[in-house]
């Protein structure tokens, strides 16, 4: 859940406001008549990402950069199962299991 984990939360932000500069710079007119109440959240993002939008672009760099991949979970969960493929029973030899010896 992003409201957790700190760098969910500025992710979302960033999407919040990036959504809202390109939907405004679509159709102007959906958030321009709703300046104020809960819609105004939207069109407040929307200003935020016209006018900072050089430092949006570097925070967009910066947060691709630092986030993690997305597939690092498949990787550590692929490395886990190859150890325990390597030890298995099916896999020791005649010798690890004590038969011989």
């Amino acid at each position: 859940s992003a409201l957790f984990n700190l760098q969910s939360l500025l992710l979302v932000i960033l999407l919040l406001i990036c959504t809202c500069a390109h939907v405004h710079q679509i159709f102007p007119a959906i958030l321009d008549r709703n300046k104020t109440g809960l819609m105004g959240v939207f069109w407040k993002s929307a200003r935020v990402g016209e006018r900072l939008s050089p430092y949006m672009s570097l925070w967009c760099l910066f947060m691709a950069v630092s986030a993690p991949s997305p597939y690092a979970h498949i990787h550590s969960m692929r490395m886990l199962m190859r150890n325990t493929e390597l030890h298995s029973p099916e896999r020791l030899s005649c010798f690890d299991r004590g038969v011989v010896g």
